[in-house]
């Protein structure tokens, strides 16, 4: 194998492994922020998916660096309800703390604030 060959296989599994990383940390970081929107709102997830395609009400705004979740949790109440949340910040990303849901059953929008139901 010449020279050339070698430095541009070592580019290549530079790159591929600087995605699989950035893959990981993405899928870790977005079910993080998930976690502690729960958490902070005494939610039980009882369901949750991870959606690319299928952003829901979030599927116009926002940008391709949030992470968006198709949820099923329960409240403090023992009531179930189901939404979407939008993890990450417009600009920063998944490098941001935002959070934001859109229940199915109503129409007004809740970000980083104890559900009042």
């Amino acid at each position: 194998m010449s020279i050339i060959a070698s430095i541009g296989l070592a580019q290549v599994l530079f790159f591929v492994v600087i995605g699989a990383i950035y893959i990981i940390w993405y899928f870790y970081r977005s079910k993080s922020l998930l976690q502690k929107w729960a958490a902070a709102n005494g939610f039980e997830i009882l369901h949750f998916e991870l959606r690319e395609l299928r952003r829901g009400p979030f599927l116009r705004s926002g940008s391709g660096k949030q992470a968006v979740y198709y949820v099923r949790i329960r409240n403090r109440e023992g009531q179930a309800r189901s939404g979407w949340v939008r993890c990450g910040g417009f600009w920063s990303g998944l490098l941001g703390e935002k959070t934001e849901v859109k229940w199915d059953d109503e129409s007004e929008t809740a970000s980083n604030v104890p559900d009042s139901k």
